[in-house]
């Protein structure tokens, strides 16, 4: 099983989710900042979504400086954070 992965900041739904088939949603992961996990967890809480918080995703009232914050950063994060030597697909929010 191949993870999908979808960095989202900012998004009050994600509509990418809403196209998947059931199979796949139990293969997402998505990836945004603490103060939207528990937003994310409840929405998509019967998909088998799973929703991880990324400390270089910027909080509110943090602006994303490309470095330490921000998409760069965030994609990163999940090629370091995702199981060793295993494929996986990103895409947009």
């Amino acid at each position: 099983m191949i993870p999908i992965y979808i960095p989202t900041l900012g998004r009050e739904r994600i509509v990418t989710l809403e196209q998947f088939p059931p199979k796949l949603l139990r293969r997402t992961r998505l990836v945004t900042n603490r103060a939207s996990v528990d937003k994310f967890q409840k929405l998509y809480a019967r998909s088998g979504v799973l929703v991880f918080s990324c400390p270089a995703q910027a909080e509110p009232g943090e602006k994303p400086d490309g470095y330490k914050k921000g998409i760069s950063p965030v994609r990163q994060w999940i090629f370091d954070h995702a199981t060793p030597n295993v494929h996986l697909y990103m895409v947009d929010d």
